[in-house]
């Protein structure tokens, strides 16, 4: 069972990212379409963003079990006052929320394009802003992992000293998203370099990596 919910995560961030793009959102659109043109996108693709929504919400359930293998984890690691273990836990739990809703919005406003255009905009930048500017609980996950680790790791623990530097640079790399609601075009926009494509990237290699040294630290407590 804790296998499973290491392999959560690269299930979870690889139907994220399927999600993505058969919706047709990846990259994003840019964020200073006038209205007829965010119309269009939708009633264009209809289907691709349906399903393509369907597929992040299901990403979402896979959350909670990867977070529960952390969890298991670092609590191992911290002994009788696991701080970073719970921490982890409330804040993943809370992330939740953040792979459901983007996907849920990608539903509605896909499910009636034919809607007036100023309320399929206010859909569109409402799943847009709500994808990418809060980043505040993905980076306390990795923050409570990060310390965590660094207060309690070594070379023979579930997890090595490197994976606590390597969750505290996630954590500040996903900061970058919070620039997303001053700009509408640029690096700085939710489709630029700064505003999605480093906290993209960030949050990918994370999962991906605690996918891998979580696995391995399951076979280190199985004396595998």
């Amino acid at each position: 069972m804790q296998k499973f919910g290491a392999w959560c995560a690269f299930i979870s961030a690889t139907i994220f990212f399927i999600g993505l793009i058969v919706a047709g959102f990846l990259p994003p659109p840019v964020p200073s379409l006038p209205p007829e043109q965010v119309a269009a996108i939708y009633q264009n693709n209809q289907m691709g963003i349906l399903f393509g929504g369907l597929l992040i919400v299901i990403s979402a359930g896979f959350c909670g079990p990867f977070s529960a293998a952390i969890f298991m984890q670092l609590r191992r690691m911290e002994g009788a006052r696991p701080i970073g273990a719970y921490g982890q836990m409330a804040s993943g739990i809370a992330n939740i929320q953040f792979f459901i809703f983007p996907g849920l919005l990608m539903i509605v406003a896909a499910f009636r394009p034919d809607r007036p255009v100023e309320s399929l905009m206010a859909l569109h930048d409402l799943l847009w802003i709500i994808t990418m500017v809060p980043w505040t609980v993905g980076a306390m996950q990795c923050f409570c992992i990060g310390f965590a680790v660094l207060s309690h790791g070594t070379s023979t623990t579930p997890y090595p000293r490197w994976v606590g530097f390597f969750n505290i640079w996630i954590g500040i790399g996903m900061a970058t998203s919070c620039v997303v609601p001053f700009f509408k075009a640029g690096p700085f926009a939710w489709n630029g370099l700064v505003g999605f494509w480093i906290p993209a990237t960030v949050f990918g290699l994370w999962m991906y990596v605690m996918w891998w040294m979580t696995i391995k630290a399951i076979d280190r407590d199985n004396g595998s």
